[in-house]
């Protein structure tokens, strides 16, 4: 936290004040896709292990739920402290949300 607190103070003092005033948006739409590309590849893996049973694929499907786990926590933390969001901030979270149950289950 010391390291992050010097860095700020080491900014000028128009930076600071510019960077409160108008803070830089997310890329919420990134995120989701990102987010939506790692839920479709669990589900194709899942698929395959369905198909095969193959050990090494169910790994990979729970490397990937845990992958999930770490995006949504991620992205959660970003809509928390984000100042404004381009769509509501409920939908957001409902849909960040919906993509790891995609996972879960």
């Amino acid at each position: 936290m010391e390291d992050n607190q010097s860095t700020a103070a080491n900014k000028p003092i128009f930076r600071r004040l510019y960077e409160r005033v108008f803070p830089t948006v997310a890329d919420f739409f990134g995120m989701l896709a990102e987010q939506s590309t790692n839920a479709a590849e669990t589900t194709r893996l899942l698929v395959e292990f369905m198909e095969t049973g193959d050990v090494a694929v169910s790994q990979r499907v729970r490397a990937d739920e845990h992958q999930a786990d770490r995006m949504k926590a991620s992205n959660l933390g970003v809509l928390a402290e984000a100042f404004s969001t381009p769509i509501d901030r409920e939908d957001i979270h409902r849909a960040i949300m919906t993509l790891d149950d995609i996972v879960n289950y």
